[in-house]
Parts: structure tokens; sequence; C-alpha cells
């Protein structure tokens, strides 16, 4: 991954609305768009993995 690819993924994660991760409670939504880095760094797989799917799903082909 090169730092444009890196920079993408960033800013993807930080355009996740909470409603997107129906895996997490309501609280754990808000959490995380407080916060999406340390939340992502501090979450369970199954929730990070969660996060990833939504962060990927805007990535664009090149």
């Amino acid at each position: 991954m090169n730092s444009h690819e890196f920079l993408n993924r960033l800013k993807s994660l930080f355009n996740i609305d909470g409603y997107q991760l129906p895996e997490l409670t309501d609280e754990q939504q808000r959490d995380f768009v407080r916060d999406p880095v340390h939340y992502l760094m501090r979450s369970s797989d199954d929730h990070a993995d969660a996060i990833w799917r939504e962060v990927e799903k805007r990535q664009v082909a090149a």
C-alpha cells in the first residue's frame, strides 16, 4: 500500500456514519463517530472487520 492508498483509507474511515455499522450498538456507534481511529485500534476483531468492510467499500479501483 502506498501513501495515497493509505491516506484515502484514512479519509474513508472518517466518512463512515454510525448507522452503517449495524454490528455496533448505538453507544458504540457514537464512540466510533467521535473518534474513528481510536475506536478502530481498540475494537474487537469483529467490529474492526465491520469497520474495514466499510472503508474498503469506498475504495475505487484504479
